[in-house]
């Protein structure tokens, strides 16, 4: 029989998954514990309402220390609370034998609310794709390179022994997320299912894994770019796969504008459900309106500046990778306008499918179409912008490459 994940002996983090997935314990937590971030207050919890949906989609948290995820002191970080079916525990067992066939491992870069739930569940929704909806990966490759540093003799053995594991987890907490999101996967109060397509299914071979979470990745390129970047050099050698990155950008005064709204709503609307149109009746009330547009204002001003931060580290990291021959071939970076993909969505998921060498079937693309709005839903109309800030973002949008079209 051919050993799991095409090499040596079962990993011991295998044999426990398959334990916990034989007695359908697989547990993800239901809370995210945001790191803590240079970008104030406002700007991170920004990030939490982001994190925040309805519907059946799981959380992740982060470990409180390295550890392999699987072991019994972190298995709780990823494992579901919702009992699976036979079938689906067959079909998760099933994936460990993939890797072999993995040829890329897909993370996201970018901004919250920026587009990249619905990229996340089209690419998921491929015959030979998985995407977890906000698994955290990336938090977990950080848990792993930091166990793998230490020395001694039996350094090479123990980081083999670390990439089995390492793979053996990521596929098994990818696929579970993949599975769970199957009838409903809903996001910030969206549904982003395919219809009739293979989201939570897979055939072989198996070919892209990875998670949709992009806000991780690009705030630790903010708060230590160097460092971040050495660590995706380390995770790639890990799992002796290329990384390719989705980089999402949307009109960033429309990102910081629901960001203003969703933290006006959280704070003044705390026990009713996000209503985007309420809050624009609200906004354009003759009596009110305007008063709400300038607290909208003050929101909006106090964490602007770290997206543009974010914007900044994302044109650094894909200029670092289009000019370094090092990292050729290990990375690759697709960037994708959120207001392109809603114009001509068809066109720009067949160079999505291109991009991650995966074939777009007519059926595949023309499913994955129905789904996406036919328009932008514009939100910074709705804020009164400080004239000294607007001032100061208009410049910083104009100096990085991707924004500059949304130049006013």
């Amino acid at each position: 029989t051919e050993p799991l994940l095409g090499r040596g002996s079962m990993p011991s983090s295998v044999v426990m998954a398959l334990a916990l997935l034989a007695s359908t314990r697989l547990l993800w937590t239901e809370t995210t514990q945001a790191s803590p971030l240079a970008f104030g207050p406002a700007f991170n919890s920004f990030e939490e309402q982001d994190s925040s949906h309805s519907g059946p989609v799981p959380h992740s948290t982060r470990p409180a220390h390295p550890s392999a995820v699987l072991d019994s002191d972190a298995a709780r970080c990823h494992l579901s609370k919702h009992r699976l079916s036979p079938e689906d525990l067959k079909l998760i067992e099933a994936s460990l034998h993939e890797w072999k066939n993995i040829e890329r491992f897909l993370l996201f870069i970018g901004y919250p609310r920026s587009g990249h739930s619905i990229v996340g569940a089209i690419v998921d929704a491929h015959a030979h794709a998985v995407v977890a909806n906000e698994a955290d990966v990336w938090t977990h490759l950080l848990a792993h390179i930091s166990s793998g540093s230490g020395g001694g003799g039996d350094r090479n053995s123990k980081t083999a022994e670390l990439t089995d594991e390492l793979r053996g987890e990521l596929v098994t907490m990818i696929t579970t997320n993949s599975v769970r999101c199957r009838k409903s996967r809903v996001q910030a109060g969206y549904n982003y299912t395919v219809p009739g397509q293979f989201g939570g299914h897979w055939q072989s071979p198996l070919k892209v894994l990875g998670d949709k979470k992009g806000g991780g990745l690009s705030a630790a390129m903010a708060e230590d770019f160097e460092r971040t970047l050495q660590q995706l050099v380390v995770a790639q050698e890990r799992l002796d796969t290329p990384l390719a990155f989705v980089h999402v950008v949307r009109n960033p005064w429309n990102i910081i504008a629901t960001g203003a709204l969703r933290s006006w709503w959280h704070k003044h609307r705390p026990d009713h459900a996000y209503d985007p149109a309420e809050l624009e009746r609200l906004a354009h009330h003759p009596d009110s309106g305007l008063s709400m547009r300038r607290q909208l204002g003050a929101l909006a001003a106090d964490y602007a500046f770290g997206i543009v931060d974010r914007g900044r580290v994302n044109e650094q990291f894909i200029q670092r990778v289009e000019s370094n021959p090092a990292l050729q071939g290990r990375f690759s970076v697709h960037t994708l306008h959120h207001e392109d993909f809603l114009a001509h969505p068809e066109d720009h998921i067949r160079a999505l499918c291109q991009f991650l060498q995966l074939e777009p079937t007519d059926d595949y693309v023309a499913a994955c179409s129905s789904i996406v709005m036919t328009e932008e839903h514009g939100t910074a109309n709705l804020v009164e912008w400080d004239a000294r800030i607007k001032a100061k973002l208009q410049a910083a949008v104009s100096a990085i490459s991707f924004w500059a079209r949304y130049a006013e």
